[in-house]
């Protein structure tokens, strides 16, 4: 499993695909009802304007949860936005 920080990487690294997928999907409310984020983070991130801030603000909050809350963020980011990114580039320690 790959720890927090490669986690943090990875998350940075598909960002421009994260962006879209906060604007155009329901993959945060799906992430408020499996427990990955508080109704109060959901909050936070849609209140951003800016999605460049936005989306730093949901890496940011994702990235300081404990791997199984990450790995329950990977389960739902594969099964809502499999044209993402797939479960492995974020739970491999293979490089991506």
């Amino acid at each position: 499993m790959a720890g927090l920080s490669d986690a943090y990487t990875l998350l940075c690294k598909h960002k421009n695909s994260l962006i879209r997928e906060l604007n155009s999907t329901n993959i945060l409310s799906e992430l408020v009802k499996n427990q990955v984020f508080t109704a109060a983070e959901e909050n936070l991130v849609l209140s951003e304007d800016d999605d460049d801030v936005k989306c730093d603000i949901f890496i940011r909050l994702l990235s300081e949860k404990s791997v199984d809350i990450i790995r329950e963020f990977c389960y739902a980011l594969d099964n809502e936005c499999t044209h993402v990114v797939k479960l492995n580039d974020l739970t491999s320690d293979s490089p991506g």
